[in-house]
Order: structure tokens, then C-alpha cells, then sequence
């Protein structure tokens, strides 16, 4: 019974971290504004060529990240210690990997500023 619990827990809580990822996909993909990826960081609409497919982008961004958790949950029924490997290569590197593919849609839409003349 044990081993069903630790299994189940594992399951779940993989699928609550994919489930997370997917309702920020949602969230990003329905908004007329454009997305955050950093709290702090406020982007203007004017600042970008097109609000909807950046917001497509992020939501494409947030989906992977919800499908690789959803994955590792199922691989975590059959393999716990290789699902504990995936996940800490998913969290620590994919942390700079999502930093790095939320600056290549950034500098994707960006409207460059006017130059002072």
C-alpha cells in the first residue's frame, strides 16, 4: 500500500506542476494584453509589433513546460529515480532555458526605440 501511495504522490504532484504550466498557457493565449514573464516587468502594447502571436509564443513556451511535467509523472509510475533525475535536469536548466526562450521572444517582437535625434 505504501508503494502505491509514494507512486500516486509522485503522479500528482508532477501533474499539479503540469497542470500549473497549462492554466498559465490558457491564461497567456486568451489575454488581449501582453503576457508577463516577470512580475516586475510591465510590457507596453505599443512596445510590440504583435501582442497576439507573443502571447501565442508564451503559451507555446508554457505548454512544453506543461507537457514535460505531465510526461514525468507517467515516467515516475514505472521509474521514480529516473522521473527524480528528469525532474531536477527539468527544474535547474530549464529555469535558464525558459529565460533564455522568453529573450528570444522578446527581441522577436520587440519594436526597436526610436533613435535620438
Amino acid at each position: 500500500m505504501s508503494d502505491l501511495l509514494r507512486i500516486s504522490a509522485w503522479l500528482v504532484v508532477s501533474w499539479v506542476l503540469a497542470f500549473l504550466f497549462l492554466c498559465t498557457a490558457i491564461f497567456d493565449v486568451k489575454r488581449v494584453t501582453p503576457a508577463q514573464f516577470w512580475p516586475w516587468i510591465k510590457i507596453k502594447p505599443e512596445k510590440l509589433s504583435n501582442v497576439r502571436a507573443y502571447n501565442q509564443e508564451n503559451c507555446s513556451m508554457w505548454m512544453t513546460c506543461a507537457f514535460i511535467f505531465f510526461i514525468n509523472g507517467i515516467i515516475g509510475v514505472f521509474n521514480r529515480q529516473l522521473s527524480a533525475v528528469l525532474l531536477l535536469m527539468f527544474i535547474f536548466p530549464g529555469c535558464i532555458f525558459l529565460i533564455q526562450r522568453y529573450n528570444r521572444i522578446l527581441r522577436k517582437y520587440l519594436v526597436p526605440d526610436e533613435p535620438v535625434k
